[in-house]
């Protein structure tokens, strides 16, 4: 898929060196989903235990996938109530507030 592997290209090309790797979704859920995948492999291949729990902001909504359900807001998310009893339990930093003028 040739716009495909353009697209990774010119990623690449826009960061910084350490960062050559491109992994494209078909979705924002599966894209969430991978992420926190990877972060788990990362501390399970440095042989690292208890690492499982992610950190995010209150308030997000990162999907529909459960592992994305389980970093959306767990109290007023629209996952919260059917799905809150089941998902993994992470960590909510408080929302920042915007600054004066700015757009909530």
């Amino acid at each position: 898929h040739r716009p495909a592997v353009r697209l990774a290209e010119l990623l690449v090309e826009a960061t910084p060196q350490p960062l050559q790797r491109v992994f494209l979704a078909d979705s924002g859920s599966v894209s969430v989903e991978v992420a926190i995948k990877m972060a788990l492999q990362y501390w399970r291949a440095q042989s690292v235990e208890g690492r499982s729990r992610l950190l995010t902001v209150r308030g997000g909504y990162h999907g529909d996938t459960f592992g994305a359900m389980g970093v959306c807001d767990p109290v007023h998310g629209m996952h919260a109530e059917m799905f809150g009893g089941v998902l993994a339990k992470h960590l909510f930093a408080p929302r920042p507030a915007p600054r004066f003028g700015e757009a909530c």
